[in-house]
């Protein structure tokens, strides 16, 4: 049966404990500002109605989770001496003094009870309260993606396919792990990241996007680590403006997200995008030859300065289409030694690709050498890249504490929370209009320790 969180107000220990909290500090400044009732009727259809003990409240767990985070505390068994020793805790999450913590493992059977989609409802939820405080309303979103340690090791990969010669010897050096041939006997929803300079091990991805003025986080998804930042980007757009209901009119985001069908599917939508080109080609030997080429549009074929013509060929590969010259043009061209397109074969024939976006690149192109895109890739760098230093150092989600993609789901979305609740509580503490906050005091925000809630201070910007 459901537990309700019984009135503290007027318990003497409770006020005690108040009384010796400054005024200032986050969690006070949290208990003000965020309205956690929605709550037990998020979690209503979990209990049972009439039978049964009563639970821990659902608005004490949800607490005691939002502490592990805000403070980056990984682990609820430390998460439990913590609340017990610290009267902002204690207090923050409605324990009395003389009340009892609950044991861990309580706390991990409680978490085991909601599925991802009650953490991600309590995730819209405040970020509709952001929405109320007007923390997202530009309707610019910035997105990046980071990996993510699972809570497994190289040791546990083994073949998916068993070893049709188990007897023979393998030198553990030379095995080659592989998603394809290998598989997490601890946590088989985690695969194997590569980044550079950074160590193969098994990963997830947090996929985040945040508004570009206030930081907000407006979504966050969690795929395995091999999984590419594009793949899930347009679901991620759409997720924005079907669940969070956030009108976006213009993206930015780095250049893993620069695909040919991405770009027309946002321009199709009157999505403004700030997003470079996967690969712009420049000064490479495809752009040399295109500039050697003059391509007439009604007819769809490309001539050279000699005078041959390049026809598409009937096949078409991965979005583009491939021109084809004549033997006979090529075969005595006086062009032939300066000419920067390359050869079919063994030739003479000579061949071009041209893209099924190619005037769509042209025109993204044209948009990258503007001050204003620069501008924008460099707001990226440290916006979003500062929500994701947060997010991994200061909210626990660098590393996964428990193990499978769901449990990963919720761990993302209370960092995510908390994250999103500090903005709130930063925008009233300095009491300005949010955006001038955001662009009168770039350089302070800059600072990814600002929000540190380990030694929160209030501060006055003049």
């Amino acid at each position: 049966m459901q537990g309700r969180c019984k009135s503290v107000l007027k318990d003497e220990g409770y006020q005690s404990l108040y009384n010796q909290i400054e005024k200032n500090h986050l969690l006070v400044r949290v208990t003000e500002l965020v309205d956690f009732n929605f709550v037990d009727t998020l979690t209503e259809p979990y209990y049972s109605l009439n039978t049964g003990r009563g639970s821990l409240p659902p608005q004490q767990y949800f607490k005691m989770m939002l502490v592990k985070h805000l403070y980056g505390i990984h682990s609820n068994r430390a998460l439990v001496k913590e609340v017990r020793y610290n009267i902002c805790y204690r207090w923050f999450c409605q324990f009395c003094p003389d009340d009892d913590i609950p044991h861990h493992a309580s706390l991990s059977n409680i978490k085991k009870r909601f599925p991802a989609s009650v953490y991600e409802s309590f995730f819209l939820s405040v970020l509709e309260q952001c929405k109320e405080h007007g923390l997202v309303e530009s309707g610019s979103i910035m997105t990046d993606s980071t990996l993510i340690h699972a809570n497994a090791s190289l040791d546990s990969m083994k073949p998916i396919e068993e070893d049709p010669n188990p007897t023979r010897e393998v030198d553990k050096k030379k095995k080659k792990l592989s998603n394809a041939t290998h598989r997490s006997t601890t946590d088989p929803d985690a695969t194997l990241a590569m980044k550079k300079h950074k160590a193969n091990t098994l990963k997830y991805k947090a996929h985040v996007s945040c508004d570009s003025d206030t930081r907000v986080i407006t979504a966050i998804m969690i795929t395995t680590g091999s999984t590419h930042d594009s793949q899930p980007y347009l679901e991620h757009i759409k997720y924005q403006q079907d669940r969070a209901k956030i009108v976006i009119q213009e993206v930015i985001a780095d250049k893993a997200y620069g695909s040919g069908g991405i770009l027309e599917s946002l321009e199709q939508q009157g999505i403004k995008t700030y997003i470079p080109l996967f690969n712009s080609r420049s000064g490479s030997a495809e752009s040399e030859a295109e500039a050697f080429l003059h391509y007439t549009s009604p007819e769809d074929y490309y001539i050279c300065p000699n005078g041959a013509e390049f026809h598409p060929y009937p096949k078409k590969d991965q979005d583009r289409t491939l021109y084809r010259s004549k033997a006979t043009d090529c075969k005595d061209c006086p062009l032939s030694n300066k000419c920067p397109v390359r050869i079919k074969g063994k030739g003479p024939a000579r061949v071009i690709y041209r893209s099924d976006y190619h005037s769509l690149y042209e025109k993204v192109q044209r948009q990258m050498e503007t001050e204003e895109f620069r501008e924008a890739k460099y707001e990226r760098l440290w916006k979003i890249e500062g929500v994701m230093n947060e997010l991994k150092n200061h909210h626990d989600l660098n590393r996964a504490s428990y193990r499978g993609i769901e449990n990963m789901k919720v761990q993302s979305y209370m960092a995510a929370i908390a994250l999103n609740i500090k903005r709130i509580v930063f925008v009233f503490i300095i009491k300005l209009p949010c955006v001038l906050i955001w662009k009168k005091y770039k350089q302070v925000l800059q600072q990814p320790d600002y929000f540190l809630a380990h030694d929160y201070k209030v501060r006055t910007i003049t």
